[in-house]
């Protein structure tokens, strides 16, 4: 058992780097979420009459009027 300790290091060597990998994505995921967002905010919606609100869904942007349920404009952004 004296090399118990070498085989318990790899093991958390490995795990803080698959650790490490996950949130380096998960926070490169969440900036490119955000930049299609303000994308979809300030330039799609926001020369459109009347948007009040934006949503960015699997790739489309829509914009809304005030108190409506449904877009009354949408565009797919790349």
């Amino acid at each position: 058992m004296a090399n118990g300790w070498k085989i318990t290091a790899v093991i958390f060597i490995i795990l803080f780097l698959a650790e490490t990998i996950f949130i380096g994505s998960a926070i490169y995921s969440s900036s490119l979420d955000y930049k299609r967002e303000l994308k979809c905010a300030n330039e799609v919606c926001f020369n459109q009459e009347g948007t009040a609100k934006y949503g960015y869904t699997a790739g489309v942007c829509s914009c809304y009027k005030e108190n409506a349920a449904d877009p009354f404009y949408q565009e797919v952004l790349v």
